[in-house]
């Protein structure tokens, strides 16, 4: 068997042949992914379509709450699948203001990276919060932006 086989085969082991669709927000964004690859990461998946309940029948879990953002979700498939988070984008740090900033006094641009982790605390996901919290202080340099409502 080649490498490249041998590969293809352990990937699939991984990541499983049954997938799941996850809809997002009001406008209900669909997300495909692989069932076991997610439960694995989080287990309230694994509970959420275990066979007592509609999704396992269907394939199909609604995030329905208004803090499930579909940006955040694909934050969390792209860690899902890469094991690893993007950076967070650092345009307009140096011209920090009030333009910046969402109602809730968030950077707007940190609003997907703060949803994720509001996510990953909800679905008990503690590796995944660990990484967020470690791209906020590469977005800083460690400094303390307390005047900011980061998290």
């Amino acid at each position: 068997m080649s490498p490249n086989k041998d590969r293809t085969e352990e990937l699939a082991r991984e990541l499983g042949i049954e997938t799941v669709s996850i809809f997002v927000g009001p406008k209900r964004k669909q997300y495909t992914v692989h069932k076991e690859l997610l439960c694995k990461a989080v287990p309230f998946f694994c509970k959420a379509f275990g066979e007592a309940f509609n999704e396992a029948e269907m394939g199909e879990i609604y995030l329905s709450d208004e803090n499930d953002n579909p940006a955040a979700v694909e934050l969390f498939i792209h860690w899902l699948y890469k094991d690893a988070i993007p950076s967070v984008p650092r345009e307009g740090i140096w011209r920090l203001s009030w333009e910046f900033m969402d109602t809730n006094g968030t950077l707007a641009m940190l609003r997907p990276y703060h949803d994720l982790y509001y996510i990953a605390e909800k679905w008990c996901a503690p590796l995944l919060k660990d990484e967020i919290l470690d791209k906020f202080e590469n977005f800083t340099g460690g400094l303390q932006l307390s005047y900011i409502r980061i998290l």
